[in-house]
Formats: C-alpha cells, sequence, structure tokens
C-alpha cells in the first residue's frame, strides 16, 4: 500500500474508497488473527477501526458487519 499510494491518489478519483477497502481488509484480518491467539485487546482494536471508518456512501457496509460480528463474539 505504501508503494502504490502515490500512484492510486494521482490517477484515480476513487482513490480513498480503494485505500479504505484494502485497509479495513486488513484490519479485520489482524482482528480475526488475534482474536483467534486470546489476544483480545488487539482483536478489539482493529475490528473497532473497521467500525469507526467513515463511510458516508456505505460501501464498506459488509467489512462493518463483520467487523461486529468479530466484536460480538469477543469475551467482555
Amino acid at each position: 500500500m505504501f508503494e502504490g499510494y502515490d500512484e492510486e491518489i494521482l490517477k484515480d478519483d476513487q482513490a480513498q474508497l480503494k485505500l479504505n477497502v484494502w485497509l479495513t481488509g486488513l484490519h479485520l484480518t489482524k482482528a480475526k488473527i488475534y482474536a483467534g491467539e486470546k489476544k483480545y485487546v488487539l482483536a478489539k482494536h482493529y475490528a473497532n477501526s473497521v467500525s469507526n471508518v467513515s463511510d458516508p456512501q456505505n460501501m464498506l457496509g459488509e467489512r462493518k458487519k463483520e467487523a461486529q460480528r468479530i466484536l460480538a463474539s469477543l469475551p467482555s
């Protein structure tokens, strides 16, 4: 993502959306891994980061639902 950032920003009017899709995918993956390893604070952190991404057009709805499922599966 770091290497391709400038290219995406310069060439595409939907660069922010693409970056948000990629980042939320990475954060969901991390949340799942940490949950599986019983590192619940880290799992909550990454799942919450997906839930809190600004998404006025609701393009990340499924990812946000997945984040909520992960959060619901974690112990309090």
